[in-house]
């Protein structure tokens, strides 16, 4: 994912300047592929906070779950990637939370079969 090429680019001579939470969401542990690498990333950069989200054992993510995790949203830019359905929902509720578009971006792409 490109969460994943940005978590990588991370270096201890380019720190992050604030804390950035990353929030992966899969059904499952099975589903984290690259969990162990991330969490490497994360310990290895402070400012880096990790979070897997299991849908399976904490259902679907929302806003009011992301807020729980992360705490004030309004001043905060979201980066968003997987299904359009998830980001559709992800995007219409951060701005029912008053959270301006411009600090919202998807990462779009359409499987091909």
């Amino acid at each position: 994912t490109p969460f994943l090429s940005m978590a990588r680019s991370l270096s201890s001579d380019r720190p992050l300047s604030k804390p950035t939470f990353f929030i992966h969401s899969v059904m499952s542990p099975e589903q984290a592929i690259f969990n162990r690498e991330l969490e490497m990333i994360a310990q290895k950069n402070p400012a880096l906070i990790y979070r897997p989200y299991y849908t399976k054992e904490e259902g679907i993510i929302t806003v009011d779950k992301i807020s729980k995790i992360c705490g004030d949203l309004k001043n905060s830019d979201f980066f968003i990637c997987g299904p359009a359905a998830m980001m559709n929902a992800l995007t219409k509720q951060l701005r029912q939370v008053g959270v301006p578009a411009r600090l919202i971006h998807k990462e779009e792409f359409v499987l091909l079969k």
